[in-house]
This record gives C-alpha cells, structure tokens and sequence, in this order.
C-alpha cells in the first residue's frame, strides 16, 4: 500500500466535494507523524457506494483524493468491482462519467500492468453501449490522430497530451509542431481540421470513436479505433516513451499483422488461395468452417493474402483495391473494438458484408482486363479475388446465423419466454420414515419396484429385504460413477455396513439411519445439481462451490438465478453476495427472480372504456403494471423508496387488472365518492377481498391504482430493496 501524505484539495465547483470530504475523514489509519489514509477501507466503501450506484458519490471521492494514491485507492476498488458493476454504471450517463475519472485516475502517473488491466474492464464495459452500426458507418469520417515519438535520428514527430476536464470532457493538445510540418501526418491532420484546429487542443466526448495511427510501428496503413477516453492512455505512453499497442489498454489483438495465426481450416484454405487451387464452390463450402475459426481464434479477415500486398493493389488499381483494402480494414477494425468476431451483431455484419460484395464487384471491375499481365500478377489477382470472395462468403454467412440467433433482450424490455425450464426441486429430508420407499412390488421374475416421492426404479434380483443403500445406488448409480463423487461412495459404504449391522427391531438405531440417508441424499442432489451448472457453464467446480455457499447451500437456487440470468455468473454472484450481506434469504431472492422471467414492455396506450366514467374514460394502465406487476415492472414506477410495497400476483393478468379496475368504478359511484382538491384518492375494498388505492389525476385521467391488500393469491408483500436488486442486477438497469 502506497503511503502519502495528506494534502486537502478544494474542489468548490463540485457540488459533491463536501460528501466526499466527510466520506473520506472517517478512513485514517495510525497516529501523529504516521497518520495516512486506508487505502483499503476508502477502496471498500466505495465498493459499497458503486453497488448502490452512488456515482455522483464515488467520482467526487477519486477527484477528492490526493493524486499520489488516487491510483491505488481505484485500483482496490477494481479487485472489489465484479464486471456487472461496472456495465450498470455505462448504462448511466452519472455512471459513465464515474467510469472516465477512474480511468484517468488509473492512466496518468506510473501504470503498471494491473492498472492497464483493470483500465480495459472499464473500457470494455462502456463499449457495451456503442451502437455497432454507427459504428461502421461513421469510419469514413473518423477524426485520426497520428502518434510518432521523438527520437535521436528521427526529426518527424507528433506527440500530444490528453487530459480529463472538469466537465467531463476530454482535452487532446499536440506538443509538437512538428505534425504540421511533414507530409506523413497531412492525411490525418486534415481529418482533425488542420493544425488551426489542434494547435490550442481538440475538446472531445469521451465516448466519441476516434483513431490513432501508430507511425513507430509502422501502423501508417491502418489506423486502430478507441474511445476518446482512451487518448489519456496513449498520452502517458508518449510521455514515458513507451507507446505501442501490445502496452495500450484498448489492445485487443486483431489488430494487422496476425495473419500468421490460424488452424485446420484456415490453414488449408490459405494454401489453397495461395497455389491458386481454391474454387468459388469450395471457398462457399467451407465457409461456416473458416468462420467459426475465425470466432474461435480471433484471425483478422483478409490477412492470408491482401495485407501483404497493400502497397502492390494500391498502385496498380488504385480505385478497386482501395476499396477492397476499406472493406477489409472495416472488418478487422470493427471486431477489433468490439473485442471478436462473434460479438458483432446482425446490423454490423450486414453492414459489412454489403462492404465485402461491393468490393469484390470493384475489383472484378478493375482488373477485368488481365490478358496483358505477367503470370504470376495473374495469379495473385485470382487469389486476392477469391480471397475477398471468402470474406464476403463468410460474412454472408454470419449474418444468416445471426439473424437465427435470439436478438438479445435490452433493459426492461422483452422477456424470456412463456415456458422456463423446470429446475429440479430439492427433495426434503425423511427423518421419521420406518422405510425409504412407500411402496414394493414384486413379480413371478422376482424383479423388485420401488417408489418414492413419485420417482420409480426398478432392481432385479432385489434381496428379498428393501434396503436404503440399494435405493441409493440405483437413484444415483450416474453421480456415484463420477470420480469426484468418491467421498460420497465412501459414505454409503460405511451406511451399507451399519445398515446390514442394524436389526429391524432396533427402532432408535433405524431412526438414526434413516436421517443419515437423509443428508446423504441431500448432498448427492446438490452434487447433482453442481455437476449440471458446471456442465452448462463451464465454471471451475471452485467458482461453482462459491456461488452455492453464497446461496446457503442451495444449489438448485443457483442453478436456477443462473437460468435467469443467461448463464451470466458475474450477475448470479453480485446478487447472491448482496442477498448474503443483507440478511435476504437466497431462497425468497430466487423466487422473487421466478416472476420476472416473462418480463414485456407495458403497452403505452391508455386503457379507455367508457365505463370508467364519471371519473375519466381513459386510466394510466402502463404506470399501473410497471409499478406493481412482476412482468412490466421498472422501479422508476414508483420515485420514492418504500421499506416494502405491494405487487399484483403473476396469476393476475392485464385483462383481470382491468376489470378490478371497472369493479372498483362501480363500488365508488354506489358509494357515491366524489374527487376533489382535497381529495384526489381513496381505497375501496372489492368483492375477492383485495384493497386497493384509487386515484385520479388533475389533468382527467385516472393515475393510480395499486393493491394494499389482499389474499395471497391475488397480492403479494414485498421488500422493495430486494424487489430492485433482483431486477437491476438480473436484467440490467431499468429503461
């Protein structure tokens, strides 16, 4: 831990200084000369304010926070912050500006490895909210920024300095004049403005896509794309002589010169363009093939063939190969800033692939003409056609898997299907049962049936005596096969002996087994379960044992939270660790996260009958449901924070709620109630027993109407932190 000393910043302009100077004051550790801060306990407790999207809070303390241990105290808050958190807070605008100070605070000064690792996370998560299409299609026009350092031999240099203002937004200022003055940065000086433009600094969005060519890696071919937050990153290096893009945080790994990497059919495919042997029909056969490879193992496209020969293509056919090396480019550069291949999205693969088919008709269209060439320039011209070919092949491809493939569901909006998969319930332990199976029969063959808790199976050649430990092994002869089920076989083993040890009269004695077969049932069926969440998610048994100890054991709620969640862990571990730290039993956590699984968008249009008169003709339905039903429920429904509130049950649909809506009209008018200024609301109590609150708003239309109470059937009680917490960190943050 880094010890600084103390140094008070006034940040008046903040609003939230206060807050974070009080926040701040309580973390003191040691006496006198030897009082710092608690770079962990600051680091905790902002962990505490992230997990309760405090953001406001959490970047008032880094900016309050001296600059000597600013990096440390973030860099503790990284280890604390699961990635779920950090994706939540891009989905704020309050949180994404969070996210730009902790990078900052990570990027300047002296980053070591860890800080350019938890600085990615931070990118990766607000690029969870970059539209792809926009994307590629803003690339044309993209601002580039050319990055060459000074050197001893070398006079040409374009270095600048990037800075996080008080405003959110990013400074990038040239410290070199240098850039205006050599033709090798004209290209992309022009794309910044000019040096008028850049010469007192570009004021830029953070989230804003920009480029940087890497002139010292001989990057003058093909730009890399980050965010504009990303520039502070590229700064440092330039500052500290280190810049590169294997050390940069927004490194990905596709980017050109990787065409080396490949396997099986990429292997064979480029061997086959190369010798001139690969056919269009078999370049389109192998196309899912070369695809998943490229998923798979992250090979640019285009990189077999075309990127060798950049220079050749662009001074030979100038017009067609620039567009052939655009539509490569855009390829490579879009799944390098979204992380792979298999991240790209329907409208970014269509965009791309439309690119790839315009470039193989310009270049079929510019060297239609190739009697006059030398053999071996015919040749490469037939494999660079085929090759752009296999991309757009490829890319064609791509798009019809991912029009196939369920569209993702956005916050609050869709659901998971009318039909969840059934999750296994646990069984309960039998403790008092003079025998573990309530019914036998046998046959003239002498094969023995046994039932139990609607479970049948069948042992041949039974001994004549039903035993717990026969039952055992033919209910679970599939887990007791596994080798990591060895101490469990053990178990039964020692069970066995004492089963066959212990008589039939000796009640106390059969009693105590029966509860010892008990539990062992019990942790085979969470043994089970395990297997069954490991098989289907590929977690370490470590990371699964966690996630079960977090919910009190109960491996079927974890497996459950996990089919809500889309397998997600990340989200599954965040609500279980808040379930566990509040007291919140992960049991009614999964049954609350039950009820949201058909989540819709509320219909927007009013729900209008004229049997809602004389109060209105028209009621607020959508309000309604997103405040009090499971499946449209969005917590801004409702802008106060009450210890618990009232839900619909699901067995309530929207055709129901509307007539309890027509049925407490008709009881108000009989009454008669009528609104006034004073009174806008009141309850009524309709003929099922259930309560409810009615009101009506002073603009006409009828603006409340939730259960207070009511049978359990029709209205439930629920605790409201956990009512949000369920919903936020399962599907994400509300619309």
């Amino acid at each position: 831990m880094m010890v600084a000393q103390i140094q008070r910043q006034e940040t008046g302009a903040d609003p939230s200084a206060d807050a974070a100077k009080r926040f701040l004051a309580r973390y003191f550790v040691g006496t006198g000369y030897q009082r710092r801060r608690d770079i962990d306990g600051i680091a905790a407790g902002l962990k505490e304010r992230l997990r309760g999207q405090q953001y406001g809070l959490v970047r008032a303390v880094v900016k309050e926070i001296e600059s000597g241990i600013e990096d440390d105290v973030v860099s503790g808050l990284m280890k604390l912050a699961l990635d779920v958190d950090l994706e939540r807070a891009a989905e704020q605008s309050d949180g994404r500006l969070m996210l730009d100070v902790m990078y900052e605070a990570l990027m300047t000064g002296s980053v070591d490895s860890g800080e350019r690792k938890n600085g990615t996370r931070i990118l990766e998560a607000k690029r969870t909210q970059q539209s792809q299409q926009a994307f590629v299609e803003g690339m044309g026009h993209r601002m580039i920024f050319p990055i060459r350092n000074i050197g001893i031999s070398r006079m040409a240099s374009a270095t600048f300095r990037a800075e996080l203002l008080t405003n959110g937004k990013v400074k990038v200022r040239y410290t070199s004049v240098k850039v205006d003055q050599y033709e090798m940065f004209a290209d992309d000086l022009k794309t910044l403005g000019g040096w008028g433009a850049v010469r007192e600094g570009l004021v830029l969005d953070p989230d804003k896509v920009v480029a940087v060519r890497l002139h010292d890696e001989g990057g003058a071919k093909t730009p890399m794309d980050v965010p504009a937050i990303a520039l502070i990153d590229f700064g440092q290096q330039i500052q500290d002589k280190t810049i590169s893009t294997a050390a940069t945080a927004f490194f990905i790994g596709l980017t050109l010169g990787l065409g080396a990497l490949g396997s099986g059919p990429i292997i064979a495919v480029r061997g086959q363009v190369a010798a001139g042997e690969a056919t269009k029909a078999a370049l389109w056969a192998m196309r899912a093939a070369v695809w998943g490879e490229r998923v798979a193992v992250g090979i640019q496209a285009g990189a077999m063939f075309i990127n060798d020969r950049r220079d050749w293509i662009l001074e030979r056919w100038p017009v067609g190969g620039r567009t052939v090396l655009d539509a490569v480019d855009t390829a490579n550069r879009t799944a390098g800033f979204f992380g792979s291949w298999g991240r790209l999205g329907l409208e970014a693969l269509a965009a791309l692939s439309n690119r790839a088919l315009a470039a193989s008709k310009a270049w079929k269209a510019s060297t239609s003409e190739r009697g006059a060439m030398k053999p071996d320039d015919r040749q490469t011209v037939r494999a660079i056609d085929d090759e752009i070919d296999l991309l757009a092949a490829e890319l064609a491809y791509a798009q019809q898997v991912a029009a196939k493939r369920p569209r993702p569901t956005p916050a609050a909006k869709g659901g998971f299907g009318n039909t969840p998969r059934a999750i296994e319930p646990r069984r309960p332990v039998r403790q008092a049962a003079p025998d573990a199976y309530q019914y036998i029969v046998r046959d003239s063959g002498g094969t023995v049936r046994l039932k139990r808790d609607g479970h049948s199976i069948v042992c041949q050649r039974c001994a004549e005596e039903i035993t717990w430990s026969a039952g055992i092994e033919k209910d679970y002869r599939r887990e007791l096969k596994d080798p990591a089920a060895d101490a469990y076989k053990i178990r039964l083993g020692l069970l066995k002996d004492r089963e066959a040890t212990t008589a039939i009269s000796d009640a106390a004695g059969r009693e105590a087994l029966s509860t010892e077969f008990g539990r062992l049932i019990d942790d085979l069926d969470v043994f089970r379960i395990r297997s069954r969440i490991m098989a289907g998610t590929h977690l370490p048994a470590g990371h699964v044992d966690a996630l079960i100890r977090l919910a009190d054991g109960r491996a079927d709620v974890v497996q459950g939270l996990l089919h809500v969640a889309r397998n997600d862990h990340r989200r599954v571990q965040a609500l279980l660790t808040w379930s566990a730290r509040n007291g919140s039993p992960a049991e009614r956590i999964w049954g609350l996260a039950k009820k949201f699984e058909r989540r819709a968008v509320a219909a927007k249009e009013p729900f209008t009958s004229p049997l809602l008169q004389p109060y209105s003709t028209q009621a607020n339905m959508s309000h309604f449901l997103e405040a009090h039903h499971y499946w449209y429920f969005d917590p801004r429904a409702i802008p106060a924070r009450p210890a618990t509130t009232t839900m619909w049950a699901t067995s309530v649909g929207v055709p129901e709620l509307q007539g309890h809506l027509l049925e407490a009209v008709r009881k108000l008018k009989a009454r008669p109630w009528h609104p006034t200024r004073a009174e806008m609301a009141t309850s009524v109590t309709l003929d099922n027993g259930i309560q409810v609150q009615f009101g009506v708003h002073r603009d006409g239309f009828i603006g409340q109407f939730y259960p207070i109470s009511g049978p359990a059937k029709h209205v439930e009680q629920v605790v409201w932190d956990e009512l949000v917490e369920v919903f936020q960190v399962l599907f994400g943050q509300a619309r």
